[in-house]
């Protein structure tokens, strides 16, 4: 038996080992000026549409010139073949002089295409030199990145100012990926990490398709700089997005138009967590709605839409009152069934240890709806502060109109739950709050009416943050929420709890943490 397990694991190693060998390195330069084979700096394939796919494999690094300090292709990148999921495509910038400079993709003078089209599967293309995105996508008239594959990888990629007038909202994005029923049950679509998107002519990245199965993780977008938004920062319709750690900020006018929002969800198993957005308002665009919209629409399948946690994000708005729009009707955290939503029923959300600061309208809006199936909605930990500074009329924190629906504090058993929060009106917006429809005037008015926020009865206080709007050892809410079995865990990676309980808000208390807003 033994001699059966070492053999089995030799020829395992040694199928491994043969696969490591021979995985091959290939050079793109167009200023080559060997035989263009692709075998060298020297002999390296001329442009893209040179590059011999039919001698490429799975495993094989793709390496193309940057030049001193940059070179530009004005060519579409399209791979013609797929690597696996073990051993996927590699396509990366050169990493030594005089190689590692920026490669700029673009369109050709007159030509009416994108940057980079991925209709093949386990592509990993990554512009990392030295902690820098060297590989930059710019002046499409089409998508920067189209895609329609999976097992696909963009990291350290800059993706700019791509899509025109002449481009419909579906193709003038950052990133475009157009996900076919046949991948609803893959795992592993795309990861898209460490770059800089921004000022794409609609969204900067746009998911859309199949509603998918149901399951976490199938799309990861993290550790991103996403900013001068023209319409949407992201919208998916699409299930088992993973949002987190990424910056999202500014908007922008000139080119597409729309509802625009930070990002706009319509599916059930998404995590939204760890991000920072702030200083979406804009002293003349129209139609800037949320920071986030969370919606459950989905396509408008009759299905429900479960699993959705928003936690430890930080949201704040630092532009002059008096710079504010009228029609600012700029939202922090909206979650909603959408429009006409023939979803059936949405369970099991967690929008928890939030920070919303200065919103121009209401910080937080949860909006249950008659005749859907809600179950086990948990709103807990948010700090919602100096919110609705338009006026006196409005509203910090917006939940419901009037219906059968229920709502209540934790242990309660309602089907939505409110509990552990804080609301305060800061120096220029309002503590008022309304439930099921009535405004309440205070948020205390509002606990005793409604049952809210029974285990943090003083509840309208000032948070006490720093200036990076982080808790500190004196804010009032340290050591006051409820521990989640969800996450473990602030926006900064310090665990929680540090002290006897969990503190309320993204961040937890810790006097070594130095970290910034932006």
């Amino acid at each position: 038996m033994k001699k059966k397990l070492l053999f089995a694991f030799l020829i395992c190693f040694a199928v491994l080992s043969f696969a490591s060998a021979h995985a091959a390195t290939w050079y793109v330069d167009n200023t080559a000026t060997g035989t263009g084979n692709g075998t060298s700096w020297t002999n390296a394939w001329k442009s893209f549409s040179a590059i011999a796919w039919s001698s490429i494999n799975p495993g094989d690094t793709i390496y193309i010139s940057g030049g001193t300090t940059s070179k530009i292709y004005k060519e579409v990148l399209n791979p013609g073949k797929s690597g696996t999921d073990s051993s996927p495509i590699y396509i990366k910038p050169g990493q030594t002089s005089p190689h590692n400079g920026v490669v700029t993709i673009t369109a050709a003078a007159g030509a009416n295409s994108g940057g980079i089209r991925l209709t093949k599967n386990n592509i990993d293309i990554n512009g990392n030199v030295g902690g820098k995105c060297n590989i930059r996508v710019t002046g499409c008239t089409q998508n920067g990145v189209y895609a329609t594959g999976y097992g696909l990888s963009l990291q350290y990629l800059e993706i700019d100012n791509n899509g025109n007038s002449s481009a419909s909202s579906a193709d003038g994005n950052g990133i475009r990926h157009y996900v076919p029923s046949s991948w609803d049950s893959t795992p592993n679509v795309l990861d898209v990490g460490y770059c800089k998107i921004h000022n794409n002519w609609q969204d900067q990245i746009s998911l859309k398709g199949s509603n998918g199965a149901a399951m976490f993780g199938r799309f990861k977008v993290h550790h991103n700089e996403i900013y001068e938004l023209q319409d949407d920062g992201l919208e998916d319709d699409m299930r088992g997005l993973d949002f987190y750690n990424n910056k999202m900020h500014t908007f922008a006018t000139g080119k597409g138009v729309g509802h625009s929002d930070g990002i706009q969800t319509s599916a059930g198993y998404h995590r939204i967590y760890n991000n920072t957005f702030y200083n979406f308002s804009h002293p003349t665009k129209t139609g800037v709605n949320s920071y986030m919209l969370i919606s459950t629409f989905a396509n408008n399948i009759a299905q429900a839409e479960d699993y959705i946690y928003v936690y430890n994000n930080l949201i704040y708005d630092t532009t002059p009152k008096a710079s504010l729009k009228s029609d600012a009707y700029l939202r922090g955290i909206e979650f909603t069934f959408g429009p006409s939503s023939i979803t059936t029923g949405t369970s099991h959300v967690v929008i928890a240890n939030n920070t919303i600061v200065g919103t121009p309208y209401s910080g937080l809006n949860i909006w249950p709806k008659d005749g859907k199936t809600i179950a086990d909605w948990k709103v807990y930990n948010n700090i919602v502060y100096n919110c609705y500074r338009l006026g006196s009329g409005g509203v910090a924190m917006d939940i419901g109109y009037a219906g059968s629906w229920t709502i209540g504090s934790e242990g309660d058993g309602k089907q939505v739950q409110l509990d552990y929060n804080y609301v305060h009106q800061g120096s220029e917006g309002v503590q008022a709050v309304r439930v099921k429809g009535t405004r309440y005037s205070t948020f205390a008015a509002a606990m005793s009416a409604a049952g809210i926020n029974k285990h943090l009865t003083t509840a309208n206080v000032a948070p006490n943050l720093t200036s990076t709007y982080r808790a500190q050892s004196t804010s009032p809410g340290n050591n006051k929420g409820y521990k989640f079995t969800h996450f473990n865990s602030d926006i900064d990676a310090v665990s929680r709890p540090q002290g006897t309980a969990w503190d309320l808000g993204a961040s937890e208390c810790k006097t070594t943490t130095t970290a910034s807003a932006q």
